[in-house]
């Protein structure tokens, strides 16, 4: 089975995935900190916008696939955007709601699509990140292709079954399946991390 894991352009060649991943997650904890606190004006957001564009086209990373990573951000853009219009702000404020949200998320997909998980979580580790968040985010990229793996198996099943297009009724029993399955392969995990001496307070 195909997934379409996290960093999935983590391996490419480029010039921006030679960059030391410090200097990546510092540069992107800046302009993170940068267009959310300060007033920045929407021409200087398109510019810093347009640049980090062309450094995604400097790493490789296909203008599809950030397209399709961006537009999931789309409602939530829109539902804020809608709450801005209801508070009567004027119509660049709105405008740079959205480009401060697609700013945000589009220099988070450069560092994560230029930079191997595992070597942003040691730079996250050698920053005093907090361990037990660490350790999530160490499980979510492991055993995220495992749940994938589980969702195409029961949806194939159900089609084989059924002959027809899934409702509503079975995908709400799907994901009570999957949340069981789920927290037994936690609970699996749990106990065969504690026999290995895994520490309970983290």
């Amino acid at each position: 089975m195909k997934h379409n894991f996290i960093d999935k352009y983590s391996s490419l060649s480029s010039l921006v995935h030679k960059i030391d991943t410090k200097i990546k997650l510092i540069s992107f904890i800046t302009i993170a900190i940068f267009v959310s606190f300060f007033g920045l004006s929407s021409k200087i957001l398109v510019l810093l916008l347009l640049f980090l564009i062309f450094i995604s086209q400097l790493a490789k990373i296909p203008v599809l696939f950030l397209l399709s990573r961006i537009f999931v951000i789309l409602p939530f853009v829109c539902l804020i955007s809608f709450s801005y219009f209801i508070t009567k702000q004027n119509f660049l404020d709105v405008l740079n709601v959205v480009l401060k949200s697609y700013t945000i998320i589009l220099s988070l997909l450069i560092l994560i699509q230029t930079t191997k998980f595992n070597d942003l979580l040691t730079t996250l580790k050698s920053f005093k990140f907090p361990k037990f968040l660490l350790l999530i985010l160490s499980f979510i990229y492991r055993y995220f292709f495992v749940l994938t793996d589980e969702v195409e198996k029961m949806t194939f099943a159900v089609k084989l079954k059924q002959q027809k297009k899934l409702n509503l009724k079975t995908l709400t029993k799907l994901v009570g399946v999957l949340l069981l399955r789920s927290y037994n392969r936690a609970e699996k995990i749990n106990k065969a991390m504690i026999l290995r001496g895994a520490d309970r307070n983290l």
